[in-house]
């Protein structure tokens, strides 16, 4: 098997310098900040003409995230590698070729197995040197800390905004987000009037989704039977927000609601008269996990508050299906002691 020639060169030692122009920015405001695109074409020529260099290409030009390699970027990377003349990719400042630390160190190993250096018109360094090269990876690195940094502070500010009941990201359906001085408002809009009917045809009616969704229709609101049963489950329209960076817990929102907490439950089947539901815990494992046998409704859990016992119930309006949790997971056990795990393979005996 032929080894793979590495292409050694030294950077001090080409003559013919050819060079790809790499430029681009992440955000508006960094162009803004004296970093725009024509800032950093205009000071790379400028660079390129005083020390010789060519430029062949030009990549970028436009609003890419640093933080990872993206489309532009690697399809760049490999068209470079691809030419035989080019020798340089000439940069505005390392940052502005990657910010993702270790991966930008590795590209920069292999363009130079390729015989190209990453060469910054803002930041001097020795290509050909063991400190040159430290030093171009510690700017690689420290840029990458940088963004970790940056990204660390962001997360907790909007930690800390939902804490407070302020709901940052992109708006429910049936709301609009309106700016008042500092602070946004977020409103029901007409799509969430027609769409409160939802909840409660679902809650005083038991109407089932398709129905709804026709009904949703007729009143000039499309929503699809998925997105209708996610709305449902949404505790945005009550009042409420539920984020991953909160966690588990619950905070209640400054927003306005679309219904009341007392609609929402019943929907979902959290409360009802004579007897109390509850989350999947570890007495009710089989909540919305089995269906029921007569009309294929999902099963919910709840106590019965005057026997003291734990009951499964058919949560469709008009099903009495009710079954003693004891019973339920012995059937359950019963199932899955038929069942064999193999090493390749899953079977019932």
């Amino acid at each position: 098997m032929k080894k793979k020639k590495v292409k050694v060169t030294e950077f001090s030692k080409l003559e013919n310098k050819v060079a790809a122009l790499w430029t681009r920015v992440s955000t508006e405001k960094q162009e803004r900040n004296n970093c725009s695109l024509e800032n950093q074409q205009r000071t790379c020529r400028e660079y390129a003409e005083r020390h010789g260099i060519t430029i062949k290409k030009e990549f970028g030009g436009t609003h890419e995230s640093a933080k990872t390699e993206g489309k532009m970027y690697r399809e760049m990377i490999a068209e470079v590698a691809r030419d035989k003349e080019i020798n340089i990719i000439l940069v505005y400042s390392f940052d502005r070729f990657s910010r993702a630390g270790s991966e930008a160190i590795m590209t920069k190993a292999y363009l130079k197995t390729k015989g190209i250096y990453v060469i910054s018109a803002t930041q001097a360094t020795d290509p050909d040197s063991a400190a040159g090269t430290f030093m171009e990876n510690i700017l690689f690195l420290f840029n990458q800390f940088e963004n970790d940094m940056r990204r660390d502070k962001c997360v907790t500010g909007m930690r800390e905004c939902l804490k407070k009941g302020y709901w940052f990201g992109q708006v429910p359906l049936g709301y609009d987000r309106k700016k008042v001085g500092r602070e946004h408002i977020i409103t029901v809009n007409e799509d969430g009037k027609k769409l409160k009917n939802a909840f409660l045809w679902k809650a005083n009616e038991g109407l089932g989704d398709i129905a709804i969704v026709d009904r949703l229709k007729s009143l000039g609101l499309d929503v699809d039977r998925k997105h209708l049963n996610k709305i449902l489950q949404n505790i945005f329209y009550c009042g409420y927000i539920k984020h991953s960076l909160l966690g588990d817990e619950i905070i209640k929102g400054k927003h306005e609601p679309l219904i009341d907490e007392d609609i929402f439950n019943k929907v979902n089947g959290l409360s009802n008269a004579g007897y109390e539901h509850r989350e999947v815990t570890d007495e009710f494992p089989l909540k919305r996990h089995v269906v029921c046998s007569d009309c294929g409704g999902y099963l919910t859990g709840y106590t019965m508050k005057a026997r003291g016992g734990n009951y499964y119930k058919c949560n469709k309006k008009g099903c009495k299906s009710n079954h003693s949790t004891d019973k339920m997971h012995q059937k359950y056990t019963e199932l899955l002691n038929g069942y064999k795990i193999l090493r390749n393979s899953f079977q019932c005996s």
